[in-house]
């Protein structure tokens, strides 16, 4: 008979979460996710508690209950029945986590370590099949990295600190290092510009926190990689784009309408540099259109996005332009900017009251040195690239919902103990 402990729940539910977003994302209602978090529900409810010794995230309850009474603002319920369930999907994911680890607050317990134990090994069989899923499939995701990015974070840390996980993918500095550049190396393949620039920041971040000789040239090796890998893509990638038509037996397809060379990845941040001042003039000015040459391809229409959002905030900032504006009107990526329009101030403002007192809750736990702590403060950092530049809807909110709870619980278990969060 296999059993089946709860940190090891947890894992699975954080891939079934990934491929969600990943792999299987679609607009039905039941997924896997979905199904992961029933299963829970029926079959582990006695261990399901509404009610801990952990406080509630007030912050969490009232971003939701904020997105709730706009949708009441905005007379829109009945066309929000996806961002409803959504909802509830977001409130039972995090009771289930504060439930899951309610108990793990034994500073001399190692329950964290066999969390990112199972984590590791989850997110290493995980990424592969869906590396493997996306290869084949005709709809490519591009999101690998909600995969990729927390292994790179736990290897890259045991490759640096000592710790005490026994799992044989970290078992020396050999494999965690064969671990990070695997991590890499996907990351590379799908050319996010959402994960690359965490890695960046993650490499300059770290440089600072360790103090051993050879940090130096794992760094700059880390980076001259990238770089070449980065400039390698540029010169050979072409993105696609599709309009919809209709079949003569009615049913909607997407062809493919134009194909062009484009700059992904870090690529994108020094085209944007170097063009600054054409691109604040373009947002701004509500006729206005891009006169560089150099800026195409998503980046193109990433541009046109932000321009909308701008425009929807000039004309309508306290309340934004209601549920789900940005995504059908201009198919805007990124919660922050989503919530600018749609939400406006009110909503900015009670998103970004989440996510500041979530930092402070992290910067206060990394005092600590350990390993779990750490995972924590680098996968925030992921999280908020998340919230800024990955897709629309509640679905991308789902890992920084993950990470807070994870620290919410952390900071309050440390805090219950009398632990150095109190210097």
């Amino acid at each position: 008979m296999i059993t089946f402990y709860r940190y090891q729940v947890l894992a699975l539910l954080y891939l079934a979460m990934a491929l969600y977003i990943t792999v299987l994302r679609n607009p039905i209602v039941i997924t896997i996710f979905d199904l992961m978090l029933l299963s829970i529900m029926l079959f582990d409810n006695r261990n399901i508690k509404f009610r801990s010794k952990i406080p509630t995230d007030t912050n969490l309850v009232r971003y939701l209950f904020t997105l709730l009474i706009m949708l009441v603002i905005h007379m829109d319920l009945g066309s929000s029945l996806k961002e409803i369930i959504q909802m509830v999907e977001v409130y039972l994911f995090y009771v289930i986590i504060v439930s899951y680890f309610d108990d793990y607050s034994d500073l001399n317990s190692d329950n964290y370590l066999k969390f990112l134990q199972t984590m590791a090994k989850v997110l290493f069989y995980g990424l592969i099949i869906a590396f493997v899923i996306d290869w084949f499939s005709p709809i490519k995701r591009n999101l690998l990295n909600f995969l990729a990015i927390p292994l790179l974070i736990i290897s890259v840390l045991t490759f640096f600190y000592e710790t005490k996980i026994k799992f044989w993918l970290l078992s020396n500095k050999f494999y965690a290092a064969s671990a990070s550049f695997f991590s890499l190396a996907v990351i590379s393949y799908e050319n996010s510009r959402a994960a690359l620039l965490f890695f960046v920041i993650f490499i300059m971040i770290l440089s600072t926190n360790i103090k051993k000789r050879y940090v130096l040239g794992v760094i700059a090796l880390s980076l001259a990689s990238i770089s070449l890998f980065n400039f390698y893509v540029d010169q050979i990638q072409t993105e696609t784009f599709a309009s919809l038509r209709y079949t003569e037996d009615g049913r909607q397809i997407y062809t493919e309408n134009l194909s062009v060379s484009a700059t992904r990845g870090l690529t994108s941040l020094q085209v944007i540099f170097e063009n600054f001042d054409s691109i604040v003039d373009f947002i701004t000015t509500p006729d206005a259109g891009i006169l560089s040459q150099n800026i195409y391809g998503s980046n193109y229409e990433r541009l046109f996005q932000v321009k909308f959002v701008y425009q929807a905030f000039v004309n309508n900032p306290i309340f934004g332009l209601g549920p789900n504006k940005a995504a059908e009107i201009a198919n805007v990526h990124g919660i922050i900017l989503v919530t600018i329009a749609d939400f406006g101030l009110v909503g900015l403002t009670i998103l970004s009251l989440y996510i500041i007192n979530t930092y402070r809750k992290v910067r206060r736990i990394i005092n600590t040195d350990e390993l779990f702590d750490m995972f924590l403060y680098y996968y925030f950092i992921y999280a908020v690239i998340v919230l800024a530049f990955v897709s629309a809807g509640l679905l991308p909110f789902i890992p920084f919902v993950f990470v807070s709870t994870l620290i919410h619980i952390r900071y309050h278990s440390l805090l219950s103990r009398g632990s150095p969060i109190n210097n």
